[in-house]
């Protein structure tokens, strides 16, 4: 069984710790979805007969695209590949898109598991990273996630920057 990544490098700002190539405008975003259903239909001979167990939308932030821009990239990749019945397919996210506009239109994809970049739960820590997100909102998140029936919920923190002590 195979597994695809699909890099997403568009976030809302800079994180205080984040070395990974990005941007901050949205204005190309259009471009690159086409960009990467080009890709997909590119590579689709190199996994002919191999059936999709996993597909990985990693970033930047993925979340801050819209689901019209996701259903077009789904609409690709089941053009190419066989996407098994039962794929874990992973969206990372923060907190601050996840609001249940966005989680309700995401739920009608083929998205089954959010990796929510949380970081810390700590207001402290969040405004030294330079996150867009409250503590409460990433507690919020996650039960908002829950509620909207996805049960496969991962979450980052960050450990060792700075401002830790002892």
């Amino acid at each position: 069984m195979a597994g695809i990544y699909i890099h997403i490098p568009f976030c809302k700002k800079a994180c205080t710790y984040c070395d990974f190539h990005f941007s901050t405008s949205l204005k190309y975003a259009d471009e690159m979805v086409d960009a990467i259903c080009t890709e997909i239909r590119l590579k689709k001979d190199r996994l002919q007969n191999e059936s999709i167990g996993s597909i990985y939308f990693g970033g930047g932030t993925p979340s801050v695209l819209n689901a019209k821009a996701y259903q077009k990239i789904f609409d690709t990749l089941n053009s190419c590949f066989s996407i098994s019945a039962n794929a874990e397919i992973t969206m990372e996210a923060n907190p601050d898109d996840l609001n249940l506009q966005k989680i309700n239109a995401l739920k009608q994809l083929p998205i089954n598991r959010f990796s929510i970049g949380i970081q810390s739960f700590f207001e402290e820590d969040l405004t030294w990273m330079n996150r867009a997100h409250t503590a409460i909102e990433a507690e919020s998140c996650i039960k908002r996630s829950q509620d909207a029936g996805f049960e496969n919920l991962s979450i980052d923190l960050i450990y060792g920057y700075p401002l830790l002590t002892d």
